[in-house]
C-alpha cells in the first residue's frame, strides 16, 4: 500500500485496517511472503498468493470495521463465499500450515 491508500485509513472507524496494514507493511512481507517464497523455490513448487491483490486488499481495508469480526478473522471471507463452500470446509477447526521438516530431513538423511 502506498502512503496516500494509508491515509485514507485514520479514522477510529478503521483500526483494524490500521493494524493489517501495520502487520503487512511489516511481519507479512517480511517474514510470511520470504520464507514461503524461500521453501517453494527450494522445493520447486509455484506459490501464489491470491488474497493479496492489491485490488482486494484495498476493497476490504476501506470497509469500516462493522464488517470485520475480531473473533473470527475469516468470517467476512466466508459470508463472500457462502454459496459454493461446503459446511465441513468453513465450520471446521482452524488448521495452521506446517512446514514438514522432519519429512525433509528423513529424506536427507536416507539419501546419504
Amino acid at each position: 500500500l502506498n502512503n496516500e491508500n494509508k491515509n485514507n485509513f485514520s479514522s477510529d472507524n478503521y483500526l483494524i485496517s490500521q493494524y493489517s496494514i501495520s502487520e503487512f507493511s511489516r511481519y507479512t512481507s517480511n517474514v510470511l511472503l520470504k520464507d514461503t517464497d524461500q521453501m517453494s523455490m527450494a522445493n520447486g513448487i509455484e506459490v501464489r498468493v491470491p488474497f493479496l491483490d492489491h485490488e482486494l486488499v484495498e476493497y476490504v481495508l476501506s470497509l469500516p470495521d462493522t464488517f470485520k469480526n475480531i473473533k473470527n478473522q475469516k468470517q467476512l471471507l466466508v459470508d463472500a463465499f457462502i454459496d459454493f463452500i461446503p459446511p465441513q470446509i468453513y465450520q471446521r477447526k482452524k488448521q495452521g500450515f506446517i512446514i514438514p521438516i522432519n519429512k525433509w530431513m528423513q529424506k536427507i538423511k536416507t539419501a546419504l
